[in-house]
């Protein structure tokens, strides 16, 4: 029965600390990483990349940041695995209902970049599975709920 590769490389990186290689035990736990697989895998494209930036309340923007510092993880990162996710038929971003209107809602931005051809990949098939959904479904809306669900951050309560 093989093992999960999460499991396989976390044993790998307990041997090599074990054996005094501290320096390479990290880099293998920094693939754990969500998103961090996007380092060592090629992109479809050599292109150019494209800013995102993504609009939401300053709370959940600090939760995001410091889970994904806890995490080691690259947001930029998490949200093309996302996408992918999303062209690969593999996440739907659920309805959310705005709370703009609360006392408690602090507008800000939070930008990552993407592939130029990825973004547009993606941009070209929301309409389809928007209305397969029904609702209306973004970039940034994919993005942003990819990055609360990879990164276990729960939305503010208002």
């Amino acid at each position: 029965m093989t093992r999960p590769w999460r499991d396989r490389l976390q044993k790998a990186a307990n041997v090599l600390r074990a054996d005094g290689h501290e320096e390479e035990a990290l880099d293998v736990e920094a693939v754990l990483a969500p998103g961090a697989w996007n380092w060592l895998r090629e992109t479809e494209s050599k292109g150019e990349l494209s800013p995102l930036p993504l609009t939401l309340d300053r709370r959940l923007k600090d939760a995001l940041a410091k889970a994904a510092e806890d995490k080691g993880a690259v947001p930029s990162n998490v949200v093309v695995e996302g996408f992918r996710a999303f062209l690969d038929d593999d996440f739907v971003p659920p309805r959310v209902v705005a709370v703009r209107g609360s006392a408690h809602y602090s507008k800000t931005t939070m930008t990552v970049t993407v592939p130029k051809d990825l973004r547009e990949q993606v941009s070209a098939k929301i309409p389809q599975v928007a209305e397969e959904a029904g609702y209306r479904i973004t970039l940034s809306s994919i993005a942003i709920e990819w990055l609360l669900d990879q990164l276990g951050v729960e939305r503010p309560a208002d």
